[in-house]
């Protein structure tokens, strides 16, 4: 049986770097999940995410050439709360356009 949840997913895209956070929905958005993909681009690029807490952090070093390929790598490296093949788009909204 397939089941369906609702997830918030944001994405603040920089010059060398994206953060990506996960959020359940409800009346306040609990954060379940955050990334951050530094220096794009550079050979000293690094993906640091966190599961709830800072305790939780675990960094590593990634080889992305662009923004494209930092976004994959951070969804290809969480499988278990991101399956990107399986998600319904519902909507998007831009912020500081």
């Amino acid at each position: 049986m397939n089941t369906v949840s609702t997830h918030i997913v944001t994405v603040n895209a920089g010059s060398s770097s994206i953060k990506l956070a996960l959020f359940e929905p409800g009346e306040s958005p609990k954060k379940i999940l955050e990334g951050v993909i530094d220096n794009i681009g550079q050979p000293t690029a690094s993906f640091t995410k966190k599961n709830g807490t800072a305790q939780d952090a675990i960094g590593a070093r990634v080889s992305v050439v662009d923004h494209v390929a930092a976004v994959s790598q951070a969804f290809e490296r969480d499988k278990q709360y991101i399956r990107p093949k399986r998600c319904l788009l519902r909507g998007i909204d831009a912020r500081g356009c």
